[in-house]
């Protein structure tokens, strides 16, 4: 019988961290959501983040995945922790950090999970239903 996943909802910040660090560790997993959704509906445009960009990168197990590394990468320069990160910039940043670190994410919406023998049984909007062993 296949290993049960851990699965993951909700695919902004904290939920990429968790799949990319979980890969790494080798556990079957399960990662639902839209990218950056939250942030994208929830967050008001023009809106600057409180933090600064040195405290504003997504966590990885491994380098090249930083705030930093995503301005890089679009041609940027570098900014000092004086640089006010419009949101707009930072919803970019964690959809490039899915694209790259958390590919697997499935745009889909988890409707329920419920005990179950010591499981999670997950039931999705597609109607798809398994069992899991955790859920973040």
């Amino acid at each position: 019988m296949p290993a049960k996943p851990v699965v993951v909802i909700g695919a902004g910040p904290y939920g990429l961290a968790t799949a990319a660090w979980l890969s790494v560790a080798g556990v079957p997993r399960r990662v639902f959501g839209d990218p950056m959704e939250s942030w994208c509906t929830h967050m008001p445009q023009g809106m600057y983040l409180k933090s600064v960009p040195t405290a504003s990168s997504i966590s990885a197990p491994e380098s090249g995945y930083r705030f930093e590394d995503f301005r890089v990468s679009r041609g940027l320069a570098p900014v000092g922790d004086r640089y006010p990160i419009p949101v707009e910039e930072f919803i970019a940043y964690g959809r490039w950090f899915q694209e790259r670190r958390v590919p697997e994410v499935e745009r889909r919406k988890v409707r329920t999970v419920q005990a179950v023998d010591g499981l999670f049984g997950v039931t999705l909007d597609s109607g798809e239903q398994f069992l899991a062993q955790q859920v973040v």
